[in-house]
């Protein structure tokens, strides 16, 4: 399946960009925030950084013309003091439930623009720490597509994974209960909130980056999805692009796909070398 995982995520980049890229500007933080996360994959301080280019860009000459300065930097979501959680071991069951709880709750704080977003976080949470394998993010993922609800779901099965069954129930509530409070709290005031201009241009800026952070979640699940020994799996190729085309036309979506990449990978299996 993990083929069909990174055609998913791909397709929800191309699907997204049109929404959040809207102009030279946005592209380029686009871009930018997928060049970035190449060199250091820190995505709260790329999506910090995208709101704040935006920001300065699009309100900054008039907010000087008006001798305001910088005081709309004040509207902006995020925290940029919340940084990646540090690993003291790569052993998984180091990170303790409080760790899990920490680690998901954060991530449901600050992932923003796509679902998908998760998985760059996931990324530099969890993956580069060493409490979980590249191949184990492919797995969850998949699993999290095969299950209802939205990709948050992935957060159950590695919470199992690093802690079993109270791991898989301390990281689903961690990651939906920043939304449910933040959603019941600021939805009065979302119509004002998108109306100022400051906020708007960070917005923009974050659903910018948003699209780079998914584009470098699928670049970087690829080269443990399509190379095996470092050298190409011609057959997981041909399964990530099918389904990608297959997206693309619509008619046929993740968990068919996923179902159909898993009936391969056993046929495969079974054939004689």
């Amino acid at each position: 399946m993990s083929p069909v995982v990174i055609a998913v995520i791909a397709h929800a980049m191309v699907k997204l960009a049109p929404t959040a890229c809207t102009d030279a500007l946005t592209w380029a933080i686009g871009i930018g925030s997928f060049v970035v996360a190449l060199i250091v994959l820190q995505p709260i301080a790329i999506l910090v950084g995208s709101a704040l280019v935006a920001w300065g860009v699009r309100r900054g000459p008039a907010l000087l013309r008006r001798r305001r300065g910088a005081a709309g930097l004040a509207v902006l979501p995020f925290d940029s003091s919340l940084g990646p959680v540090t690993a003291t071991t790569a052993a998984a069951a180091s990170l303790g439930l409080l760790g899990i709880f920490w680690t998901f709750l954060k991530m449901g704080l600050v992932v923003f623009g796509s679902g998908y977003v998760l998985v760059a976080f996931l990324g530099s949470e969890l993956v580069a720490p060493g409490y979980i394998t590249e191949q184990e993010l492919l797995d969850a993922i998949a699993i999290g597509q095969l299950t209802p609800g939205p990709v948050f779901t992935t957060a159950t099965f590695l919470g199992y994974l690093l802690a079993g069954i109270p791991g898989a129930i301390v990281a689903t509530v961690a990651i939906f209960l920043p939304a449910l409070v933040l959603v019941g709290v600021a939805h009065p005031f979302l119509p004002r909130m998108r109306a100022n201009q400051d906020l708007s241009a960070a917005i923009d800026g974050l659903n910018a980056a948003a699209v780079g952070l998914v584009g470098i979640s699928a670049f970087l699940l690829a080269q443990d999805a399509f190379f095996v020994d470092g050298a190409v799996d011609l057959l997981a190729v041909a399964l990530g692009a099918g389904a990608f085309a297959l997206l693309l036309w619509g008619r046929v979506g993740p968990v068919p796909l996923l179902i159909g990449g898993a009936l391969v990978g056993f046929v495969s299996q079974a054939l004689p070398a």
